[in-house]
């Protein structure tokens, strides 16, 4: 039977850079693949890649008071093998390092996937809920606080025992 296989896969171990120019087609490809409607022009991302091939993206907004997850993406050839779980790891060492205290996004309601995966790497839902955010569904807001680590939580440790354990 075709379809998406729920097992996990060994991990595959990624780097982070800027995107570019030449990644712009797959950015969009592997947004579209996962249901985004992709403006990547309009945003700045950074992508993961397997050697040259770029596997995964996001993009971030300085929030005021938070760093907002804008947008995360892995496509769907490179998907349960960690990948996400390494971009949320590197978002999460982004924001520690520039002094944001929370990590924060807003997920499709009807994305039950998402939210269990974002749940799973420590993140909470919050009451707050954006009422027609995509066309006629609401979004559910997610939150996650680093001041834990401030406190000499080790990041790795942090995002592992919430993937992981």
């Amino acid at each position: 039977m075709a379809g998406i296989s729920t097992e996990k896969q060994p991990p595959l171990p990624v780097t982070f850079r800027a995107s570019n120019r030449k990644d712009q087609a797959i950015i969009s490809f592997i947004l579209r693949s996962c249901r985004y409607s992709p403006k990547p022009l309009a945003r700045i991302f950074s992508v993961a890649c397997r050697g040259f091939q770029v596997v995964g993206c996001y993009s971030l907004r300085d929030n005021q008071k938070s760093l907002l997850i804008d947008s995360i993406a892995v496509h769907h050839g490179y998907q349960r093998r960690q990948i996400g779980t390494q971009i949320v790891g590197n978002i999460l060492e982004d924001a520690f390092f520039y002094g944001f205290k929370t990590v924060d996004l807003y997920i499709h309601e009807r994305n039950l996937a998402g939210q269990l995966f974002f749940r799973a790497c420590g993140f909470t839902a919050t009451p707050n809920i954006v009422r027609n955010a995509y066309k006629e569904d609401s979004a559910f807001h997610m939150t996650l606080s680093l001041e834990s680590l401030s406190e000499g939580q080790d990041l790795h440790t942090m995002l592992h025992s919430h993937a992981f354990g």
